[in-house]
């Protein structure tokens, strides 16, 4: 009965500091785990690439002269061009505040694919916006960031349907990396609360 208590009280003792260290969570990363800016900037681009998908698949179905076609693109537009700005300045937090380190369960496979997923979500997060750019300018459509309009840059051409068609498979390529990047996480919050569990 004594045994089960003391480690009824170390698991108490355990759950409470972890919420304390969730309380206290630093604004700067750490060398195990993330800070406030980082998560936030993480869940924030995560949600919005999440959500532009969908509505660039609905853009694409509503017929011209609908009423709401133009706010619904400039709604659409504006959030994708929010992104690139995000993971500009997620790229730049990065180089000011390091990130952790990752998990000494991991293989070293398993770390090279780690780092190579983050360079190509990273790419692909930044490709996103600037091919849709690019194929509303050639399209002869300006690219709105909210109440600013960029005009388009070049005269109408055929090749929007080329950068249209890049556009279209980046964004569906960064879901399936969104996905994967939120398994890996999962598996390695998994491991690393095996490894607590077993100290």
């Amino acid at each position: 009965s004594k045994s089960k208590s003391k480690s009824k009280s170390k698991s108490k003792s355990k759950s409470k500091s972890k919420s304390n260290n969730i309380l206290v969570l630093s604004s700067v990363n750490e060398q195990d785990r993330y800070g406030r800016v980082s998560r936030l900037l993480h869940w924030v681009i995560a949600i919005l690439v999440l959500s532009l998908i969908p509505m660039g698949i609905f853009a694409s179905m509503i017929p011209e002269g609908t009423e709401y076609r133009l706010a619904y693109y400039v709604a659409h537009k504006s959030l994708g061009v929010s992104v690139f700005f995000l993971v500009l300045f997620r790229l730049a937090w990065n180089s000011f505040s390091k990130r952790p380190t990752l998990s000494d369960s991991l293989t070293a496979k398993e770390r090279k694919l780690a780092h190579g997923a983050h360079i190509t979500l990273y790419f692909m997060m930044l490709a996103i916006p600037v091919t849709g750019y690019m194929m509303t300018s050639y399209h002869g459509y300006g690219t709105f960031f909210f109440m600013w309009e960029l005009p388009p840059l070049w005269g109408e051409s055929d090749i929007y349907l080329v950068w249209g068609a890049i556009h279209k498979y980046l964004s569906w390529m960064s879901v399936s990396m969104v996905f994967g990047d939120v398994w890996f996480n999962a598996k390695y919050a998994n491991t690393t609360a095996h490894s607590e569990r077993v100290k």
